[in-house]
C-alpha cells in the first residue's frame, strides 16, 4: 500500500474523480453514466464509495496530482475491467435502463478486495481479470449467466463473501 489515510476532503476528491473517469469511460462506449449514478451505485451505505476510493488510493490506483487525484494506468485498467464487466452482465441484470450509471457504481463496488487480500494494484487487477474472465465462463450457459448477472451488481460483499465465490457458487449449481 502506498498512501496513508486521506482527510474527508481529499476522500471527496479522489472519489469525485473516480467516478468521473468510469462515468466518461462508461459514455465513451455508448453508455449512459454521470458521476453522481455511478457514487450512488456504490455499496449499500454512504461511507463505502469513499472507502473505494481510499482503498484505490492506498493500492496506487488513485494517485495526488496538484489539488486532486489522477488514475494511474492500472486505476485506467480498473476502470475499463469495470466498464467491461457492465457490458457482459448488464442487459441480464434486469437493473433499470435508466439507471445513470448506478451498475458502473454496483460492480466497482462489487469488484473492490473488501477483504484487503490485494496489497498492490497488480494483484488487485489479476484478482478483477479472474472475475471477469468468470463471468466470460457462465456466459455459455445462458441460466447460470443470468442468475449470476443479477446477483453480482446486489450483493453485500463487505463480510468476506467475494463476487469470485458468487461466480464459483453459480457455476456449481
Amino acid at each position: 500500500m502506498t498512501e496513508g489515510y486521506l482527510d474527508a476532503r481529499e476522500q471527496a476528491l479522489a472519489l469525485r474523480r473516480l467516478a468521473e473517469e468510469v462515468a466518461t469511460a462508461a459514455r465513451s462506449r455508448g453508455h449512459r453514466a454521470t458521476p453522481e449514478g455511478v457514487i450512488s451505485g456504490v455499496g449499500f451505505d454512504y461511507l463505502a464509495p469513499y472507502l473505494v476510493a481510499q482503498g484505490l488510493v492506498a493500492r496506487g490506483m488513485l494517485a495526488r496530482s496538484g489539488d486532486g487525484f489522477t488514475l494511474t494506468k492500472r486505476g485506467r485498467e480498473l476502470v475499463r475491467l469495470v466498464v467491461e464487466i457492465v457490458e457482459l452482465v448488464k442487459s441480464d441484470s434486469e437493473l433499470p435502463e435508466l439507471d445513470g450509471g448506478r451498475i458502473f457504481g454496483s460492480v466497482l463496488y462489487a469488484v473492490y478486495d473488501w477483504g484487503g487480500a490485494a496489497k498492490d494494484a497488480e494483484t488487485y487487477i489479476e484478482y478483477v481479470k479472474r472475475v471477469r474472465d468468470k463471468l466470460v465462463e457462465l456466459s455459455r450457459d445462458p441460466r447460470r449467466f443470468k442468475l449470476a448477472a443479477m446477483l453480482l451488481p446486489r450483493m453485500y460483499y463487505e463480510e468476506g463473501y467475494t463476487p469470485l465465490r458468487l461466480l464459483e457458487a453459480v457455476s456449481r449449481l
